[in-house]
């Protein structure tokens, strides 16, 4: 069952998805390293503009080409319309933003980046429907190699212009290379053959367009809303520090996060007909999903401020107590990845659009209250409002999916237990290192592997059936 071509292809979706923010992040982390906390701030401030607006340029018109039955050279010579229509919109509204903020920006450093990432959605928007294509025919092994390529050789040149001197405009040089490469490649992988579209076909593409894009704008809108919020609200420093936290659990959460979702669904879906199985499967995911990611988590948080001023220098302590903050998020982000997907499988996608909405609404107004205190008041905020929406998440399952929260929360509680207990000795052994005069990198490596043995006795007491999951799961024996 695990050997069908769509499992294949969801693999090779968390392989470009985990390679596309690791290459971003880590030439995000060495500009971080090198300029100024307030100079990467004002770049991230521009960059929340342009990721906001390629959002919406990209969403709809991606699904819509994916989704659609319809594949003749009239259909996507309108998506291609579309599409252009998208870009054309997108790159005008940045454009005037960035000539707008001229006024308001003391520094003119955000107006300036702005100003040139504004060509973004006008040069994603001439990939996007070759690109529709090939995740359609489920190539992404194809898309991951055309990614990590644009994106190695945009990292490349944006190396260079930082040892130019550039600053932070060599990662705007990045994102728009990155984009060019990208959409090029794709447009040679599957070249779309223009013909004149039909009469109502660019109408069947742009309503359905516009409100998958705007659904999708909500979703992902409220990181960048957070970045905008501190940089017009704390200032530049404030964006910046925060921005380096973002990257980072961005990061995490690609690499660890993601290959639950993209798994489960398929998983949960091919288990419709059998309900009692569907929900074992929820339990059983959700169960080794926190084994997993209690140790990573919560060990990140208890040792940030060892970490990051190790990678990053002064301005990694700046970010440091605000990834510990955001690292307590991971159960209510557990509940998302295991509920999200059995709403889909029950063909509920009404629900999940519509609490979906609400969070994005909700982060978005806790975000700009909290920005006046800082970014380390965003992150408080951040997880509060995780943990305030997840008993709706849960009612939802509840009603529509069959899924008993009780149940669930068993389920979670040994290995976060157990992370708990792990996450508080360490942080007394960190104590006695410190009276004891161990630097930074000799307590950072104690402190990790300490914790690995005491989250493992831990659980091995508290949870051993989560114990007997994770060594088959290492030993490719675990079957759900």
């Amino acid at each position: 069952m695990l050997r069908t071509p769509s499992i294949r292809a969801g693999a090779w979706s968390v392989i470009l998805q985990a390679a596309r923010i690791g290459i971003q992040t880590g030439v995000f982390l060495i500009y971080t390293r090198a300029l100024g906390i307030a100079e990467i701030g004002a770049y991230s401030v521009a960059f929340a503009f342009a990721q906001l607006a390629l959002t919406f340029v990209r969403a709809g018109v991606l699904e819509t080409v994916i989704t659609s039955p319809r594949s003749d050279p009239e259909f996507r010579t309108a998506a291609v319309v579309v599409s252009v229509c998208f870009g054309l919109a997108g790159s005008a509204t940045l454009g005037a933003l960035g000539l707008a903020l001229y006024g308001l920006d003391s520094e003119q450093s955000s107006a300036a980046y702005l100003v040139a990432l504004s060509v973004l959605p006008l040069v994603e928007c001439l990939g996007i429907v070759p690109d529709g294509e090939l995740r359609r025919s489920l190539r992404f092994r194809g898309i991951a190699l055309r990614t990590i390529t644009a994106l190695s050789v945009s990292a490349a040149v944006s190396l260079g212009a930082l040892g130019l001197g550039f600053g932070a405009a060599g990662l705007v040089a990045f994102n728009i290379a990155a984009a060019v490469i990208s959409s090029a490649l794709s447009i040679l992988m599957a070249p779309v053959r223009l013909r004149r579209p039909r009469n109502n076909d660019l109408h069947l593409i742009a309503g359905p367009a516009v409100r998958v894009a705007l659904s999708s704008l909500a979703s992902g809108s409220i990181g960048p809303v957070s970045q905008i919020a501190l940089g017009a609200l704390a200032g530049n420093s404030a964006a910046g520090a925060y921005a380096v936290a973002q990257r980072l659990i961005a990061l995490i959460n690609a690499v660890f996060a993601e290959p639950v979702r993209q798994t489960a669904l398929p998983l949960l879906s091919s288990s419709r007909a059998d309900l009692n199985h569907q929900l074992a499967a929820v339990i059983r995911i959700s169960s080794l999903t926190a084994t997993i990611l209690s140790p990573l988590y919560l060990g990140l948080a208890a040792t940030a401020d060892i970490l990051l001023p190790i990678l990053l220098s002064t301005n990694g302590a700046a970010a440091a107590p605000i990834l510990s903050v955001l690292c307590f998020h991971y159960v209510a982000l557990i509940i998302s990845l295991v509920t999200t997907p059995l709403l889909l499988a029950q063909g509920r996608s009404g629900k999940v659009l519509s609490y979906t909405t609400v969070q994005a609404l909700t982060g978005m107004l806790f975000a700009f209250a909290a920005a006046p205190a800082g970014p380390l008041a965003v992150a408080i905020a951040y997880v509060a409002r995780a943990y305030l929406l997840a008993p709706l998440v849960l009612r939802q399952a509840y009603i529509h999916g069959s899924l008993r929260p009780r149940l669930l929360m068993q389920a979670l509680a040994p290995p976060v237990a157990s992370g708990v207990v792990m996450a508080m000795l360490v942080v007394g052994l960190r104590t006695v290192l410190g009276q004891w005069k161990v630097d930074g990198l000799a307590a950072l490596g104690v402190s990790a592997f300490s914790g690995v043995l005491i989250y493992a006795f831990v659980l091995s007491i508290l949870g051993r059936p989560h114990t007997r999951d994770l060594l088959d799961l290492a030993g490719g024996r675990l079957r759900l």
